[in-house]
């Protein structure tokens, strides 16, 4: 017994021997662990707290980086500035002139690109009542008989309202070899708005305005209307008032037609246009249908040089139609028209209501009785072949042929081809064209055969410049 309690003894001893040794091992390497934890641990920290350190170092430095850019800026200019330099800007003649006329629509489209801002300094330039002509100059013949290019007008002051003095220009013709712009003839048109360049600076600005709109342009070309001295441009703001406020402005474009046709201006270097003012303006009458001013045009009709008028007998023969007749034969009768250009261009007109007036059948008869006529009774027997007319109206013109009596075989002849021509026009089915009548009537006149001139006595008798 004692054995096993001494083994038993010994055993325990040997265990706790054995447990203390690795016991103290364990501690040992934990402990060495531990250090070595530590260690690495506090290298890290003060690693850290050194890039914590520079970090705020570098925090607190700013470092400037300058760079170069360049900056374009455009300069807007004034409306003032830009009409100024308009006013400045000659266009004139030769290869210049193209870049003048360029640099002319720049400035007009950079007045419109800013606005209303550049309607009042529109406004009060306009009131200066001062112009620059964009026409092409004349052409004008030196004494030697050569052709020299006359100076352009350039800006001119203009003078009050209508009937109060006249304005200045210069003289456009850049279309069909320097000739008058198409609209510019005796057609009595209106002159266009749209064109690649305007005709004048005040005339481009009146576009400028137009093409801003609103009621302060409407204000604007209004007053211009009112006191403007130039026809042209009476005819151009009516065409624009229109096309803004159809009908407003109608009376007063007619009252200022009206205005500067009966107190004609007397402009000096007057331009093209300046010279189609009585066309433009009795347009406007036409236009509107106005037939108050016709006692006025009657007697402007025939001019102080005994001349005729041809705007104001356009203008008589459309408002008055059939009924302008009887003024016609008072003017063709006239002692002071001895020009037979204008004897011819009242009766051609007038013997357009052959069969419908008796007062233009018995001017045609006054016509054909006068042997002394010549060239005026073939055209007014050829007259009668004109137009399209009702069968009532040819049987009349028939009757009035028929009735007329001459003893020379050349004029019964000419009757004759009248007639068959009216009677070809009666039966459309079997008619010729006009230009057969025409040209019977005219075989007729010289004596039949070939159409030439007849040969051996008598005489052809055509109208004369006096």
């Amino acid at each position: 017994m004692k054995i096993i309690l001494a083994s038993i003894a010994a055993a325990g001893v040997g265990f706790g021997a054995a447990y203390l040794y690795v016991s103290n091992e364990k501690t040992a390497e934990f402990q060495k662990e531990r250090a070595a934890l530590e260690t690495k641990w506090t290298d890290e920290r003060e690693q850290l707290e050194r890039n914590l350190k520079g970090a705020k170092n570098k925090a607190g430095r700013v470092e400037q980086i300058t760079e170069t850019v360049e900056v374009v800026k455009t300069v807007q200019k004034s409306p003032k500035e830009i009409l100024d330099k308009l006013l400045a800007i000659k266009p004139g003649a030769g290869n210049a002139r193209y870049a003048h006329i360029r640099e002319i629509i720049h400035h007009m489209e950079s007045l419109a690109e800013i606005g209303p801002a550049a309607l009042p300094s529109i406004r009060a330039f306009l009131k200066q009542n001062v112009d620059v002509s964009y026409e092409r100059e004349r052409q004008q013949p030196t004494e030697n008989g050569q052709v020299q290019t006359a100076g352009v007008t350039g800006q001119q002051p203009g003078q009050g309202g209508p009937g109060q003095g006249g304005p200045g220009g210069g003289d456009r013709g850049d279309r069909g070899g320097g000739g008058p712009p198409p609209w510019a003839g005796g057609g009595n048109e209106l002159p266009r708005t749209e064109d690649y360049y305007p005709y004048s600076l005040r005339i481009g600005l009146f576009d400028v305005v137009k093409k801003i709109g609103g009621s302060e342009a409407e204000t604007i070309l209004a007053e211009a209307l009112q006191t403007t001295g130039r026809g042209v441009e009476v005819a151009h703001l009516t065409t624009l008032l229109e096309e803004m406020v159809p009908n407003k402005y109608i009376p007063m474009a007619i009252s200022a037609a009206k205005d500067l046709l009966a107190n004609p201006l007397t402009v000096e270097n007057p331009t093209r246009l300046d010279e189609q003012s009585k066309n433009f303006l009795y347009a406007i009458l036409r236009k509107y249908n106005d037939t108050s001013f016709v006692p006025t045009a009657q007697q402007l009709a025939i001019q102080t040089d005994g001349r005729l008028d041809r705007s104001a007998l356009a203008y008589l023969t459309t408002a008055l139609k059939e009924q302008s007749v009887p003024i016609l034969y008072s003017m063709y009768n006239d002692a002071r028209v001895t020009n037979n250009f204008d004897k011819a261009a009242i009766a051609t007109t007038a013997l357009n209501y052959v069969g419908m007036s008796a007062t233009s059948d018995q001017m045609f008869r006054d016509i054909m009785a006068n042997e002394e006529a010549g060239m005026m009774r073939f055209m007014a027997l050829g007259r009668l072949n004109d137009g399209t007319l009702t069968p009532e109206v040819i049987q009349s013109r028939i009757q009035l042929v028929q009735s007329l009596k001459f003893e020379d075989e050349r004029m019964m002849r000419m009757v004759e081809n009248t007639v068959q021509g009216l009677q070809r026009k009666a039966n459309p089915a079997a008619a010729g064209d006009n230009n057969d009548n025409r040209r019977r009537t005219i075989e007729g006149f010289f004596g039949g055969g070939g159409g030439g001139r007849p040969g051996g006595g008598g005489t052809t008798g055509g109208p004369r410049r006096n």
